[in-house]
């Protein structure tokens, strides 16, 4: 199966076409659903509109403004779903000024307004409060990143705000090098309940001058300053720009940007790069290339962290959809390793798509947004698309349990540890000795080459083993089980179910109270029955509890004893012989 799948087709997203609907955000809600603002025309010059999804993508409410104030401008919406199932929008605004102002709004998860405009900025008449960015904290507070003056000249600004809609803590500075110009934050919150603010600043690079670079600094869970601001691009020549961060499921975080003459294919400009940082701030890799194709400019990324430790992140390329600009992805691991290939987003390529967007949803799948031109009829329009829950492991040993309900969820090679509790999902575990619970739902489980346990658990669990000594359980539920090559040990459990031991000396064991099970292919001379909990004094008592089914030579033969049926295929009464029967469960470890 592919990296990422499409869930259904692109839609559009503004209602109002008349005029440019530009500059999406995303943010993911509590409920399962997702939120998208953007600006638009409105009474005055530009708003800031929004439109709710419910949790299968439908529409949640109709498109909605959300700046009370409607003078002069309001644009660059930043929006983020709060931990008490709310969500916050911020934007920028000169409501009737010369100055910019850094306003935000906090709204319930059905869209009913719960806060008053605030505005975060603390300087007045201060004409560079531009580009906010938030990130979600506990409780409800949420933190906003912001680019105000500085004793030089533009400096990087965050305030927190409270689930009430206050300011709990006003106005400071996250860059401590203040010459020159220091712009463009990004922000993310991480494991810890601390966060990272990321931006870029001129002529501050250790090797360089006269070129931007990319800087940040570490936040804790009292939001108090970590250690020295550092520098993230070790690439020094031609400007490091426009990055982003997120925070990732180890505690650590990615930082990504736009890096000039990165590459070397002819024809090359601007390309996406990319660094991971362990949780205590200190880098664990090197630069990534995150986009493949070279030619033309790569740039304006955004990611999102996803539910099995890895990412995804998009960004808009030039030249490569074969019209204008078109919005592209890559996923990535735990590792920072990528996993496919890189994929187109936008289906209609007409013209030009970008400014792409993303956010991870509850159930682990994920949605891209973007501004596309003309394709809503009058000038810019906001398009999105939806992609399914997948959950992937690394080429490590990995532990994978999905709490986020039906998924694809695949183990990759290693000793992997997968849980698939709540949901009905689809289980790969890939190489290497993996042991899988599929949980209560109805799951599609399937083995590898290496040495498998495979425990179905609830539901009604189809069971693959494929290479490999595989021991496989059916748990509750009727299942299908199937060995497939290898000594396999098969335990139906007591749903009723079918059984195929496939190549290979196979061992079916079965126990009292197990209703119906059927055993499709018994090899005569090769394979085992274990009956384990019948109390039996020898397998001679066991043997009499055999019968034939349709007469002989028909091939079937049956059991019956303490509430357990079995119907065995592939052999006819005289071929079940003491050789062929177990009376103990040492074969089992599950």
């Amino acid at each position: 199966m592919a990296a990422v799948t499409k869930l259904g087709s692109e839609f559009q997203v503004n209602t109002t076409a008349a005029g440019a609907q530009d500059n999406p955000a995303i943010a993911a809600l509590a409920n399962g659903g997702f939120v998208i603002a953007w600006e638009s025309p409105d009474a005055s010059s530009d708003g800031i509109f929004a439109q709710r999804y419910d949790a299968n993508g439908g529409l949640d409410g109709i498109e909605m403004q959300i700046n009370t104030t409607t003078t002069s401008q309001q644009t660059m919406p930043t929006i983020v779903g709060l931990s008490d199932g709310r969500f916050a929008v911020t934007w920028q605004s000169t409501q009737g000024t010369a100055f910019w102002q850094v306003i935000t709004k906090i709204f319930a998860a059905d869209g009913n307004v719960t806060t008053d405009e605030l505005r975060l900025d603390a300087v007045a008449n201060n004409i560079t409060n531009t580009s906010p960015r938030a990130a979600a904290l506990a409780n409800g507070y949420y933190a906003v990143a912001f680019s105000p003056i500085d004793p030089s000249q533009t400096g990087i600004g965050v305030t927190i705000v409270k689930n009430d809609g206050t300011i709990d803590q006003s106005q400071t500075f996250a860059n401590t090098f203040t010459t020159s110009y220091q712009r463009a934050p990004a922000i993310a919150t991480l494991e810890d309940g601390g966060f990272v603010v990321i931006w870029e600043s001129y002529n501050q690079e250790a090797h360089s001058s006269g070129s931007y670079g990319v800087f940040g600094q570490r936040f804790d869970n009292t939001w108090s300053p970590v250690g020295d601001e550092f520098q993230v691009n070790l690439k020094e020549s031609d400007d490091q720009t426009n990055a982003d961060v997120i925070g990732l499921a180890n505690g650590g975080f990615l930082v990504m940007w736009e890096s000039v003459h990165v590459e070397d294919s002819p024809g090359a400009s601007r390309g996406v790069v990319g660094r991971l940082y362990h949780q205590y701030g200190t880098s664990i890799s090197a630069e990534i290339n995150i986009n493949t194709t070279e030619y033309g400019a790569q740039d304006h990324v955004r990611a999102t962290a996803l539910p099995d430790g890895g990412f995804l992140v998009t960004w808009e390329s030039f030249n490569q959809d074969g019209s204008g600009a078109g919005v592209f992805g890559q996923r990535f691991d735990a590792n920072g390793a990528k996993l496919g290939g890189e994929f187109q987003v936008n289906t209609t390529s007409f013209s030009t798509q970008s400014d792409p967007e993303v956010a991870v949803l509850a159930n682990g799948g994920f949605v891209i947004t973007w501004e596309s031109w003309g394709q809503d009829g009058d000038q810019i329009g906001v398009f999105a698309q939806r992609y399914k829950a997948q959950l992937f492991g690394t080429t490590d040993d990995d532990t994978i349990s999905d709490d986020i309900g039906a998924n694809w969820i695949d183990g990759r090679s290693g000793n992997d540890d997968i849980h698939g509790n709540g949901g009905a999902d689809v289980i790969r575990a890939g190489g290497g000795n993996d042991r899988v619970y599929g949980g209560a739902k109805n799951d599609i489980i399937t083995g590898g080459t290496g040495l498998d346990s495979l425990d179905g658990e609830g539901g009604n669990d189809v069971i693959k083993g494929q290479g490999g000594a595989d021991e496989i359980d059916g748990g509750a539920g009727r299942d299908d089980l199937d060995g497939g090559k290898g000594d396999d040990v098969l335990k139906p459990g007591a749903g009723g179910d079918t059984v195929r031991g496939g190549g290979g000396a196979d061992n079916f064991f079965f126990s009292t109270s197990w209703n119906k099970n059927i055993v499709l292919d018994y090899q005569d001379g090769t394979d085992k029955i274990t009956l384990s909990g019948f109390n039996y004094a020898d397998k001679d008592e066991a043997l009499t509890h055999f019968h034939e089914i349709g007469g002989v030579n028909n091939n079937k033969v049956g059991f019956m004893d303490q509430g357990t049926e079995i119907i065995i295929n592939g052999a006819d009464l005289s071929d079940i012989r003491k050789s062929d029967i177990r009376l103990d469960d040492g074969l089992l470890i599950m």
